[in-house]
């Protein structure tokens, strides 16, 4: 990146919280979200004791600054990263079989599973904020193709974290509450 114009300084090292904050160009955006996500999937972690999905949740923390590098830095999204993100949504889809796109369901359970749909939601915001950041970058004549690897794990992701979600709700012996649009009619 060749155009990372500073709006402003930094006084010292110590009042440094991360080298890009004032980079006028917005691949800090994307970073910075991806940390949120990243801390956010560290909450539900420490929130649970099911070791399988502690170990799933490390992966996908890690894989989030994983994301968070590969625009700026090498992009480490390879097949290999992709496909173990399609072999967790999988894992998880078949475990809500039975729920899984007959209904809408409100974000609204346990704590752990509410913080899921928050990270789903964030993993949504972070494809909308990353077509944007590239959009910038190539208006502002840096020439960056972010790779459908990133854009499709993002994605995946998001429904990942719906389907973990409705796992948290449902062996928590709760029922996922429907939600009826009255905008959209599924069928």
């Amino acid at each position: 990146m060749d155009k990372k114009k500073f709006s402003k300084k930094y006084s010292s090292n110590l009042a440094c919280a991360y080298p890009y904050l004032y980079e006028e160009i917005p691949i800090v955006d994307h970073e910075i979200m991806m940390d949120e996500i990243a801390s956010i999937i560290g909450i539900v972690y420490g929130m649970i004791d099911d070791v399988e999905l502690k170990q799933d949740l490390e992966w996908l923390c890690e894989l989030s600054w994983h994301i968070g590098g590969s625009i700026r830095g090498k992009d480490c999204i390879d097949d290999e990263t992709l496909n173990h993100v399609l072999f967790l949504y999988r894992k998880y889809f078949d475990k809500n079989k039975d729920l899984n796109r007959k209904r809408f369901t409100l974000p609204a359970s346990t704590l752990e599973a509410s913080y899921c749909e928050l990270i789903r939601n964030k993993f949504k915001h972070s494809v909308r904020n990353l077509f944007l950041v590239e959009k910038k970058l190539n208006e502002i004549g840096i020439s960056k193709k972010i790779s459908d690897n990133i854009y499709d794990c993002l994605n995946i992701c998001s429904n990942l974290f719906y389907n973990i979600s409705l796992h948290l709700t449902i062996i928590s012996g709760k029922e996922p509450k429907t939600f009826e649009s009255k905008s959209f009619v599924l069928k």
